[in-house]
């Protein structure tokens, strides 16, 4: 049996104006929020992997701070820095050609 304990003056008129006092369709409609809600922060962040948005678009887009977004990436275990060989090589690269020309002198 699920008690439910309301100690939010909006939320307990919500639940008894909107849902009737009726638990199981308001727990239903919390799980339901919560489950878009999740899709969509996915989703924004998968755009963010692929380099469709950045880490600013996607928190500005949840009304988040940058902080919450690595959180988010966090949770649903998403790189925040995506690098493939190519670039990791070129990089590698690169630094030893400033390292030779640095240490030649």
């Amino acid at each position: 049996m699920l008690t439910l304990q309301l100690n939010d003056s909006f939320i307990e008129q919500k639940f008894e104006m909107d849902f009737h006092n009726n638990t199981k369709y308001f727990i239903q409609t919390i799980k339901s929020f919560l489950q878009k809600k999740d899709n969509i922060e996915f989703n924004l962040l998968k755009a963010y992997s692929r380099g469709e948005l950045s880490s600013g678009q996607v928190a500005r887009i949840l009304d988040i701070s940058k902080y919450d977004v690595l959180e988010l990436m966090e949770r649903y275990d998403i790189a925040y820095i995506n690098v493939d060989d190519e670039y990791l090589k070129e990089e590698i690269e690169a630094s030893d050609r400033f390292l030779s020309l640095n240490l030649c002198k």
